[in-house]
């Protein structure tokens, strides 16, 4: 890791999906929700630093966002994402 504190995004498209990886769970489908759903907004956040009202955020953004996931596994993928 380059200097200063880990990113959501260096945990979420490192660490994270590469267990995703290794249990052989639906890691494409997920590095894709990340990465048009919770990236764009929580990414640059350090991992640290993410909060319950980031995550209540980013819920109710899902929920208001014409571009809305197919399918709730996001919410879910932000939470374990953020708090692994």
């Amino acid at each position: 890791m380059s200097g200063g504190p880990l990113t959501v995004a260096q945990y979420a498209t490192g660490t994270w999906i590469e267990k995703r990886k290794e249990l052989d769970l639906d890691w494409r489908n997920d590095l894709g929700r990340l990465k048009h759903h919770v990236l764009p907004m929580l990414g640059k956040l350090p991992l640290s630093e993410v909060s319950a009202p980031h995550i209540v955020a980013l819920v109710h953004k899902l929920r208001t966002s014409r571009r809305r996931p197919r399918r709730r596994r996001s919410r879910s993928a932000a939470s374990t994402t953020c708090t692994r």
